[in-house]
């Protein structure tokens, strides 16, 4: 993938490859080729193999250089100049050169055998070699700029280093993601001007919709490398530009490229690639000061000095392995913006047939597995899963039908369909407490008072009888077709319209929070139950905390803009002691949950 080969260039997941001709294809109702499907997997399990094998090998490489062939190295530089700045280059070029020759023979069988082996590559061993050289070059002389940076800080501010040098690291990523188009892809693909024509004109006016100001529209030359399709925006401000691969005309609509790009012109409407600059300055700014204690507690060991260039292995194996344990996270931030990007592409575009077809064709034509494992989703990818990105267009699809603005602030869809880990793992245990009290409490009927979209009579144990009441109508046609077996009603909780004692257990949640008086609420809540009520709200202030946490609503300090009530657990408890006995709470992090009884 162009992402992870020249991640500088930062281009988009949307990549597909041409398939290769199956004798017997079995398709899903997604148009998912489910043999396809399954050299997806094989093609995944050897490139984590390779992965693994490529960590292990850095990791015994830099620890058996700590020592002796480090300080021959040093050695061997110093006495070829006496000159810090050459030799600290001359060492760097050398380390990075056996390091390079070890981990060769991985590289080529991961970067030209599988991916051909595979169909995924178009390239020749000379093409490869070259791009090989290309990245190689510009490694060396970026890892010499930013090492003669870091060690004339060493010498210079040996306290403060790791902080001017993580200011430095932010200047230079912000130079070169302004300057990739201009220096970098040229280097590697050649651009085109797209001729006039319809394509080059619905892009330019998505662009204008988007309110992104680009420098036109072009394209490179992706099959001299690869079967991948692709679009892009890349650069700053007049840097910017829409970029088309000359493969993704082939076997894609209009409409699929205009989603396509749409998903990158969402990352720009969110400002994603500042907020990824500044993420990535948090964490090497982290990195370097972890690494800046390393070297004081590790080099008096070996005999050294935190500026001497044999201890560079120390440094290396500090911050290689921060990236190791710190990728995750950041793979976890990172699929958290393109599933907002996702749902910018489907707002804009208002194509959640193109959306769909476009993840289909990815996984097919890539070898992208649609389900991985969550473990690997959650380790390794930067992008959610594509079966997650399907079901996210259905939705948009389902909203679509029933009228309701799909996927606007509404918390209900930001909350359910989101597909950060963390996320969906809160609401599951969510709903497993909410499961077990209903257990408790024996009841068969239930009404779910505020129903929503019917998310959750979704999740709960299809034993129940379950029937929905909510005041609007889009929700309720939504909840119905998410629930065809249940009841639902249209009116107010407020003023159900329902007779007295008519339900055992009634559930009210994530409901009172929105109201700007509940006491006509509970009191109908009261009302209509015969024995038990499950109500919930969230827990402040940690559900503010837990927005703050994830970059969400900052300016209202975490508040979400529908919550008119910011209820302590003591606060929400005193609120339904006037109306209920509090039977049991229990607290599902971040949310409060009460088991209340008729009095």
């Amino acid at each position: 993938m162009l992402s992870s080969r020249y991640p500088i260039l930062a281009f988009c997941s949307s990549q597909c490859n041409e398939p290769k001709v199956e004798k017997e294809t079995l398709l899903t109702e997604d148009q998912i080729d489910l043999t396809r499907q399954k050299k997806a997997k094989e093609y995944a399990r050897l490139r984590h193999r390779l992965l693994l094998a490529n960590l292990a090998l850095g990791g015994i490489y830099l620890l058996a250089f700590l020592r002796g062939p480090s300080q021959a190295l040093k050695a061997w530089s110093l006495h070829l100049t006496s000159h810090p700045f050459l030799a600290l280059a001359l060492y760097f070029w050398a380390w990075a050169l056996i390091y390079g020759v070890l981990l060769f023979p991985l590289e080529y069988y991961g970067g030209f055998v599988l991916p051909h082996r595979y169909g995924l590559s178009t390239q020749t061993h000379k093409g490869w070699g070259l791009d090989r050289a290309k990245s190689l070059f510009l490694g060396l002389l970026l890892g010499t700029l930013i090492l003669e940076v870091i060690y004339y800080l060493l010498r210079a501010y040996p306290s403060l280093w790791w902080l001017i040098a993580s200011l430095f690291i932010l200047l230079l990523t912000t130079l070169l993601t302004n300057l990739a188009p201009l220096l970098i892809l040229p280097l590697f693909f050649r651009l085109t001007p797209l001729p006039e024509g319809e394509i080059a004109k619905r892009l330019t006016d998505l662009a204008e919709r988007a309110g992104t100001k680009v420098r036109g529209v072009f394209t490179i030359d992706l099959s001299s490398k690869t079967r991948a399709a692709n679009a892009a925006l890349i650069g700053l401000g007049n840097t910017r530009r829409i970029v088309l691969g000359d493969t993704l005309y082939e076997g894609y609509t209009p409409d699929e490229i205009e989603t396509i790009l749409a998903h990158e012109l969402g990352h720009h409407a969110h400002g994603d690639m500042a907020r990824g600059i500044i993420l990535q300055s948090a964490l090497t700014l982290f990195g370097f000061y972890l690494t800046h204690r390393a070297l004081n507690w590790g080099v008096p060991l070996l005999g050294l000095k935190p500026h001497d260039i044999a201890a560079l292995p120390l440094f290396a194996l500090t911050m290689g392995a921060f990236l190791v344990i710190t990728t995750p996270l950041a793979n976890l931030y990172s699929r958290s913006r393109e599933w907002a990007a996702d749902r910018y592409a489907l707002e804009l575009t208002r194509h959640p047939e193109a959306f769909i077809s476009v993840m289909a064709k990815l996984a097919n034509q890539n070898l992208a597995e649609v389900e991985p494992e969550p473990w690997v989703e959650f380790l390794l990818y930067s992008h959610p899963a594509i079966g997650k990105r399907i079901k996210q267009g259905k939705e948009f699809k389902r909203a679509l039908s029933v009228r309701r603005p799909p996927y606007s602030r509404h918390g209900n869809y930001q909350k359910y369909l989101n597909p950060n880990p963390l996320q969906q793992y809160l609401i599951r245990r969510f709903h497993q407490r909410v499961g077990e009290l209903v257990r408790e409490t024996g009841a068969i009927r239930i009404l779910d008072a505020g129903c929503g979209e019917g998310f959750t009579i979704e999740r709960l144990d299809s034993t129940f009888s379950i029937q929905g009441v909510d005041n609007e109508l889009s929700s309720l046609l939504e909840a119905r077709e998410r629930n065809p077996h249940s009841d639902f009603y249209l009116g107010d909780i407020r003023d159900l319209p329902l007779a007295s004692q008519a339900f055992p257990l009634i559930l009210c949640l994530e409901v009172l929070e929105h109201l700007p008086d509940p006491h006509p609420a509970l009191e109908e809540l009261r009302r209509v139950t015969s024995r038990y009520c499950l109500i919930s709200a969230p827990h402040e202030p940690f559900f503010r905390l837990a927005n703050l946490l994830r970059g969400k609503n900052l300016r209202a300090w975490g508040n979400d803009p529908e919550h008119i009530h910011n209820w302590t657990a003591g606060e929400f408890i005193r609120l339904l002691e006037g109306y209920f006995e509090i039977e049991k709470v229990v607290y599902p992090f971040p949310w409060v949950i009460a088991l209340c009884r008729q009095a």
